[in-house]
This record gives structure tokens, sequence and C-alpha cells, in this order.
């Protein structure tokens, strides 16, 4: 996360240059009498660039100022992606030195090439209203950097797209069993092994079972967490030899699989016991020991290594017992009333605006049993989505960086509009005497911008599903990136363009053109 901070920060540095350059290029015209005058005066070519790196410094020294409070700032609005551990830097004089190394950069990538130009700008043609810039026809270096600027705003578009639809897509898969409304409390392990707490949770349960805006309750490890216990399990077929797997064991009752929704296949629910005395396994698990159907498990007897084997009484359909990096393992599940600690309760899914009163009434009905501090509850959807607080923390850096991508895109564009616009205001005026309609010049001015991202998407798109493919390899269940995410990427960059442009665009088509005429 840091590095992908600090590549995110040198990306945008880069782009504020490109954006200079282009705000300052689209500047040349309005300064150009300065210029002339300045070179009338006797003002040579290290003159003229020595003042405009001169200003160039000052606006990095004064962004530099603004830039140190905002970065206070941001320690704190967002705690939550800044790794922990991470702090303000504490050295003064190191700082303060990265600092005047990175305004000197600055100055020279932001400054280095305006300069030059104007130092190309001919006296006699500035008060002939001529000026040296990149014509409008060829592909000039204003327009490169603009490429360059829309083709990192596309990727990080896109990017934002991508890491969406999986951030979606993790969190509303079929996880292979109801998670909705369902809240997880665990007796701690110090009770269990006390023998003045003997069996209580299973008093506690019964009576949580009668509490209005429970709806049903069960006892057992969670489908789906960051924790889990695996096991050797056997089994040997009739004049084969033996098969063994490392499979999860997870320890349920016989409410387990009616609270959470899980489908059996083949078979029964598990019965109640004080001790293990059968199994329910889960489809993988089943083709693991080489049955072919589901059918075909039931009877079969399977145990843990050096441990007495019980027969499989049920197949349940796959579900997800780790995050979505990880492909769906073999599990079995068993009864032991030993290990029967956690409180699966699923609330009344119909009336959400209750459950802090349920909720209440389930703590003090904890605190009849055990001690009342040690009622902590967590809903299992809240506890899912923070195994994921790392993709949810990228998804939110890169909505950021493309905020911040797209604006600065925008302003290096409006910069070259404004250029543009400047160049052609003969020709715009011709037209207009010949002719041309406002809605037609427009369009004739906005074409060429249009096209410039039309370029982006071509160099973005094949850089960004690179990348993202390469992000979601790590995925066992991922989505397909579709064509439709790069269209909508592009057709988000050129309304964006057009709208950038279009008030350089109209402005120029609904000028005079006897004013921009008059002189010839």
């Amino acid at each position: 996360m840091l590095y992908g901070l600090i590549g995110i920060g040198a990306f945008l540095l880069i782009l504020a240059c490109i954006n200079y350059i282009n705000m300052s290029v689209a500047q040349i015209p309005q300064r150009g009498k300065e210029i002339g005058v300045r070179k009338t005066l006797g003002g040579g070519s290290p003159q003229l660039i020595g003042q405009f790196l001169s200003e160039t410094l000052l606006t990095a020294l004064i962004a530099s100022v603004l830039a140190f409070c905002l970065g206070r700032l941001a320690f704190w609005l967002l705690d939550d992606i800044i790794p922990a551990g991470v702090t303000a830097a504490d050295n003064i004089f190191l700082f303060l030195g990265f600092m005047l190394g990175l305004v000197l950069l600055t100055t020279l990538l932001a400054g280095l090439y305006p300069s030059w130009l104007i130092t190309k700008v001919k006296t006699v043609d500035v008060f002939k209203n001529f000026f040296v810039s990149p014509s409008v026809h060829r592909f000039s270096l204003q327009k490169i950097l603009i490429v360059f600027q829309f083709t990192i705003a596309l990727i990080f578009i896109i990017c934002t797209i991508i890491v969406g639809a999986q951030l979606r897509h993790t969190m509303k898969a079929d996880m292979g069993f109801d998670k909705d409304a369902t809240v997880l409390v665990n007796v701690p392990w110090k009770y269990l092994s006390d023998p003045r707490y003997q069996d209580k949770q299973f008093t506690l349960l019964n009576e949580l079972r009668n509490l209005p805006g429970v709806d049903q309750v069960a006892m057992g490890t969670a489908p789906l967490s960051s924790g889990y216990s695996s096991s050797p399990f056997g089994y040997t077929p009739q004049g084969e030899a033996p098969v063994e797997i490392i499979s999860f064991k997870k320890t349920i009752d016989t409410a387990y699989l009616a609270l959470y929704r899980m489908e059996l296949l083949a078979g029964r629910n598990i019965r109640a016991s004080d001790t293990t005395s059968e199994y329910i396994v889960n489809e993988t698990a089943a083709r693991a020991f080489g049955f072919t159907t589901p059918e075909e498990a039931l009877g079969q007897f399977i145990g843990q290594r050096g441990n007495s084997k019980h027969p499989v009484v049920g197949v349940v359909k796959d579900f997800h017992t780790q995050d979505f990096y990880t492909p769906i393992t073999p599990t079995v599940l068993s009864t032991y009333k030993g290990d029967l600690s956690s409180f699966n309760i699923k609330l009344d899914g119909h009336d959400p605006a209750r459950w802090q009163a349920t909720l209440k009434r389930i703590g003090e009905k904890w605190a009849q049993f055990y001690p009342a501090d040690t009622y902590q509850y967590r809903f299992y959807d809240e506890m899912l989505e923070a195994m994921y607080k790392q993709e949810r923390q990228i998804g939110k850096l890169i909505n950021l960086a493309t905020a911040i991508t797209i604006l600065i895109s925008c302003l290096g564009l409006f910069g070259l509009a404004t250029l543009t616009a400047f160049q052609r205001t003969k020709e715009i005026g011709i037209r207009k005497v010949l002719g041309a309609t406002v809605s037609g010049i427009v369009g004739l001015l906005s074409k060429d911008f249009v096209k410039l991202v039309l370029i982006a998407v071509v160099i973005a798109s094949p850089v960004a599903w690179w990348a993202m493919n390469k992000w979601l390899e790590d995925f066992a269940y991922r989505i397909d990136i579709q064509w439709w995410m790069f269209t909508a990427a592009g057709l988000v960059a050129a309304v964006i363009a057009l709208l950038t442009v279009s008030g350089q665009a109209i402005r120029a088509a609904v000028a005079n053109p006897v004013e921009s005429l008059r002189n010839e």
C-alpha cells in the first residue's frame, strides 16, 4: 500500500508537470508583447529562460508549502489506507532536503520546455500578432502530453471499474450459505473449561431461541472465517488402496445447516450427539475420496488418522470456507459437544429496525449465564467484509487517484483548447463570414480533442488489461474482464474532454468575426 501511494504520487507529479507545460504554452500568446518588449530592450535567451524558471520555482515553492499542509491533513483523512506504523517525517533536515530536491526537479521538468519556447518568439512577429507555437494540424508535443495525461487517467478509470466489479462480485457472489442478518457471539475458552460454567452454553441456547426478534440459533464454527482447523481424513475403498486427504474440520449442531440454508445434495442432517459418530462432507471432499456422485458417498466410513471411522450421512453443496483467493477445499462437518462454543444467531430479517433492541435482549440474557463484559457480538457479513480490507483500500486509493488525475488532465486539456482557439481565431472568423454555424465550429474545434482521447483509449486499454489481469490472478474466483469496461471508460473520458473544451469552443464560435479580421 505504501509503494502504491508513492507510485501514484509520482504519477500525479508527472501529470502536474505536463499540465503546467500545457498551461504555460497556452499563455505565450497573452505574454507575447511582454516577451517582445523584453527582447527589444536587450533581453537575451538566458535572461528569458531564467525569468521563466524563477516563476516556475516560485510556483513550486508555494505548492510545496500547500502540499505540506494538505499532507498533514491527509494522514488524518486517509488513516484507513495508510499502513500502520507510517507517520509523518520527524527528521526535519532530511525532510527539507527531500522537499528542496523535489522542488528543483519539478521546476526543471515543468519549466524548461516553455522557457525554451519563449526564446523562439521573434520580436517582429510579436507585434504582428504572429506567435511561435505548435501547429494545430500536426501531432505537437502538447498533444502528445495530453494523450499521455488521458492515458494515465483512462488506466485509473478502467482499474476503478474492474476493482469495483471484483469487490462487488466477492461480496455478492453465492458463497454457498446465507450470511445475512447473522450475528456471531463466542464463549471465551476459559469458561468452557471452568466447572462452574460447564454446559451453560446449551441452556443459554434454548433461552435465546425463545427471545422475540430471534429467528434461529445454532452452535458451531462459522462457514467462512480467517481461522480454520484441518486434519488428514482417510477412506479405504473395498479391495483398493486407502485414500487420505487433508480436509477442513468444522464442528456444528443439528440447527446449523438450516440456519445457514446450506443445501444437502444427498443424505440427511447430522443427529445430536455428545461425541462424533457421523459425518457430513462437502462435494469437493466427496470427489477427493473418489466418489463419483453424492449418493455414492452415503454410508461410507471415513475418519481422522489414528481415530475410529464413522459413516458419511450427508453431502452438502460446496460452500466457501476461506476468502476468494483460495479454491474451495474438502470440508468435513461433525458434532462434538466439547467443541461447541460459538453462537450463530439469525435475527428476524423482516424487521432490521428492531435488531438493536433484540441484541440488547440477547445481552441481558447472556449476563444471566456469563459475565456481562464477555458479551461481544459481530455481524457476520461485516466480518466477511473486513477480510477484504486491503482490496477496499486499493479501491479507495484508485478512486482518489482517478479523481485527481481527471482534474489535472482536464486542466491541461483546457490549456490546449485555449491555445488552439487563439491560434484559429482568424480561421473561425473567415468560416463564420462564409456561413458556418456555431454548432459546426464547435464540432470542428472539439473533434481534434476527441481524437486525442480515442488515441489514449487505444494506448491505455492493453496496459490496464494487463495490470488488472495480473491483479485478478490472485483470486481463485474472479470476474471476467469485459469489453464494456473499456468502452465505458472511453465514453467517460470523451464526455469529460468535450465538457472541458466546449466552453472555449463555444466562446470562439460566438465571437464577432469583425473583431478577429479587422486588422487584415
